[in-house]
């Protein structure tokens, strides 16, 4: 650095202890500033990990620097030496020159990580112009060091004579000629070979532009479904004059010039929250359809209106149990009149704050309008051959798996399926994965608490049940 003030040297040392992406090394830290050694070397030293990396720092002015490299007598020459210049800077200088985007800390040290070897390669042109690359360079990076539209479009080329792939990596003196299309344009792989920043900077500058013209064409086109849906027209001069979309507007403080275009962005982004656009741009019995033809989209942003197209279903009483899953026996449910499941029938329940536990068919109109969280799977008692899967943890003894085995028997219970795998490093405990098939699901929970009993068991889950 080029102040001989000691100062900067403690401000340099915040900063670098206050990087998120750097853990202090405690006990490293010699202050050697306040406390000249007496060779009259200054400088503070620490240390910090990067990832797996442990990195030593040294802070110190340049005119400590020269002290540091040849002694107290170089004080006089350091004023008058316009000569001396540190090559680290220099160096920093040349990577730094075409590097635009300061805005992502992780991407600059994640570059800078790639950049630090200092070992350099040199490539010719065909015409004999010399392009300087990093170890490692790419026939990608060869054509974004000439220029930007080369890289963007580059398809491979020719490494003294031999045909080769962009991700081909060069070495000294190599002759390289890059091949374009103009159908080619960068991936977000390209990120992964490429060793210059340069190269990755043209590349994200790419990709962040096309990302924003997606997200620009998804936004626009979610909100004219929406419009479509409630029979509405998006006419884009009407609709940015809006109460609605002013409101939007002021709320998440969008640029007046291109407003529209950000709203889309934005909206597609996550930046703008869905549930708050729709509210704004649209009335209750609007949503209320929204809610039903985009029951996940929508409906999962306004329960309180998909809870309302459910709770005015018809129901009636059940007669008979069910078993659910997760559960167990149910005698008090209710039967929904607009599938009107019947014993044989696939059936789910969902749990109604209102009125219990009521049972549809699985491919119900009405079962798509409910989120999946409140919903369980459900069985009939009779009719049906089930396969039932259970879950058994078992200490690793003599007889362990036999005791089990023969519960299932006393219950008259045919094993279909059994597994049996270790589950510690000690080989001490073990699971097993049980099917059985049966019709009376009434003994499922008599024999999990008869098994649970055994001394060889450790716990015992009903994992699954499923129609055979």
């Amino acid at each position: 650095m080029d102040s001989k003030s000691s100062k900067i040297c403690y401000s340099v040392l915040a900063a670098v202890h206050s990087f998120s992406e750097f853990t202090v090394i405690n006990g490293r830290f010699k202050d050697y500033i306040s406390t000249v050694k007496d060779n009259g070397y200054q400088s503070l030293h620490t240390a910090v990990r990067y990832k797996q990396y442990f990195i030593e720092i040294q802070i110190r002015t340049v005119e400590m620097d020269i002290v540091a490299e040849e002694g107290n007598a170089s004080h006089w020459s350091y004023k008058n030496q316009e000569s001396y210049k540190d090559k680290t800077v220099k160096w920093l200088k040349e990577v730094l020159k075409d590097y635009t985007d300061f805005n992502d800390p992780l991407h600059f040290m994640k570059d800078m990580e790639k950049t630090i070897p200092l070992s350099r390669i040199t490539a010719f042109t065909p015409t004999g112009d010399l392009i300087t690359l990093p170890e490692n360079a790419t026939l990608l990076d060869f054509a974004y060091a000439i220029h930007e539209d080369l890289g963007n479009t580059c398809i491979g080329g020719t490494v003294n004579g031999k045909k080769v792939p962009i991700s081909f990596k060069l070495s000294n003196k190599d002759e390289v000629a890059v091949e374009t299309s103009k159908n080619q344009f960068p991936r977000r792989n390209w990120l992964n070979f490429v060793e210059t920043s340069k190269a990755r900077q043209r590349i994200r500058r790419f990709l962040n532009k096309k990302e924003k013209e997606l997200f620009l064409e998804q936004g626009k086109s979610l909100m004219l479904n929406f419009f479509k849906a409630t029979n509405k027209k998006l006419d884009a001069s009407e609709f940015e004059k809006s109460q609605g979309f002013l409101k939007i507007v002021d709320k998440y403080s969008l640029p007046w010039k291109n407003k529209l275009e950000q709203f889309f962005i934005k909206l597609t982004t996550g930046e703008i929250k869905l549930r708050f656009a729709i509210k704004s741009l649209f009335s209750e019995e609007e949503i209320e359809t929204l809610s039903i033809v985009y029951p996940h989209k929508v409906g999962d942003l306004f329960k309180e209106k998909k809870l309302k197209t459910v709770v005015n279903e018809d129901i009636e009483p059940a007669k008979d149990s069910i078993f659910i899953q997760g559960i167990g026996e149910v005698k008090d449910y209710n039967v929904a009149k607009c599938c009107h499941p019947v014993h044989g029938d696939p059936v789910v329940v969902y749990m109604s704050q209102t009125r219990g536990y009521i049972l549809h068919k699985k491919n119900c109109n009405a079962v798509f309008n409910i989120e999946k969280e409140r919903l369980n799977d459900a069985f009939w008692y009779t009719l049906n051959t089930y396969v039932i899967e259970f879950f058994i943890e078992i200490k690793n003894e003599k007889g362990a798996i036999l005791s089990v085995v023969k519960e299932f028997d006393s219950f008259d219970l045919n094993i279909s399926s059994l597994q049996v795998t270790s589950t510690t490093q000690k080989n001490d405990k073990g699971l097993m994965y049980v099917s059985v098939k049966g019709t009376d699901l009434k003994k499922l929970e008599e024999v999990k608490k008869t098994i649970l009993k055994s001394k060889f068991v450790l716990s015992c889950e009903i994992h699954s049940v499923k129609n055979y």
